[in-house]
């Protein structure tokens, strides 16, 4: 028997050491908004590199969504329709539509930014034990054209080991790691992705699974100013904040920043909800997590005087 070269040894050993590069499907949810999820869908399109596939899935429109999306005619593009159920439940619906080994969730109004796809494939194809990849988001006020770009950050460790931005197509996870967290909860009101980080994060760091991140823009969020859309509505938010609260107490106690952001979150809505106490109550909790942050106690104040002022104007009413 022949005795290989050394550098036949050499290929065997690279061709086994090959990893499948990682495939990405955008998950897509979406609700009478047949023009925008277009763009959305043709900003994944224009890809170049690796060429993402797209499941939309659309949430019970009653608009031409159907049609404009079949008239594409891309073999890259399913469309997927369900009765009216919400944005959470349409991203599992599409998750589980997927093919993808990675899958990232992209809102109808939004759009991938050129050099997403090539660079987060780039990313997940760098550790094996990648789980999440993340870039950083154009955030641009529609109102006022102004923009801003926010970064991957860790909110948690702060060490930077997971530093990931979770919104709108600025992160991918692995589907199988998507999976075993249950993916997002259904009929949440507001902050899913969020929610949905605030177990996967905890699952990386026990199973020792990398997030890995640029700082690079690649995904343009639209910020809209119409209070009539369901997640802005104060409400609901208050109500997101509130699940986090009570849900995810032990993990967020030990990262104050994080649990200082979402207490925040829940005084500031409770304020507009006119829930003077509890604003009261969540402004002191977010002080004693976070007391660096100054802006805390000046919040902390103003809910302070609402809740003795308002019920004494109330009576002077009466």
């Amino acid at each position: 028997m022949r005795t290989p070269r050394p550098f036949e040894r050499m290929v065997d050993f690279v061709t086994m050491m090959r990893v499948e590069p990682a495939k990405f499907t955008v998950v897509i949810p979406t609700y009478n908004r047949a023009d925008l999820v277009l763009r959305a869908v043709r900003s994944v399109l224009n890809q170049a590199g690796p060429q993402p596939e797209i499941v939309v899935v659309d949430d019970g429109s009653t608009d031409r969504t159907a049609a404009a999306v079949a008239a594409l005619e891309d073999p890259r593009v399913l469309y997927r329709s369900q009765t009216r159920a919400g944005g959470t439940a349409a991203r599992n619906t599409g998750a589980a539509a997927s093919g993808g080994s990675f899958i990232a969730f992209l809102d109808d109004d939004d759009e991938l930014l050129p050099g997403w796809s090539s660079t987060l494939a780039s990313l997940a194809a760098r550790d094996q034990s990648c789980a999440i990849v993340s870039c950083a988001g154009l955030y641009v006020d529609l109102a006022t054209d102004r923009s801003r770009i926010v970064a991957p950050r860790d909110k948690w460790n702060g060490d930077g080991s997971q530093a990931a931005l979770f919104d709108s197509g600025a992160f991918a996870v692995r589907a199988d790691v998507f999976s075993a967290v249950g993916g997002y909860v259904p009929g949440l009101p507001s902050g899913p992705h969020h929610e949905l980080a605030m177990r996967l994060l905890p699952m990386c760091e026990r199973d020792g699974l990398a997030v890995l991140s640029t700082a690079e823009p690649l995904v343009r969020i639209n910020q809209r100013r119409d209070e009539d859309r369901e997640r802005s509505l104060p409400r609901n938010l208050y109500h997101g904040a509130l699940y986090k609260l009570e849900n995810h107490r032990a993990w967020l106690e030990r990262h104050p920043v994080a649990w200082a952001s979402v207490l925040k979150v829940a005084g500031e809505n409770a304020t507009r909800l006119g829930l003077h106490g509890a604003a009261l109550r969540h402004f002191a909790a977010a002080v004693r997590a976070d007391p660096r942050r100054l802006g805390g106690y000046k919040r902390l104040l103003s809910a302070g005087m609402h809740a003795v002022v308002d019920p004494l104007r109330r009576q002077s009413w009466n």
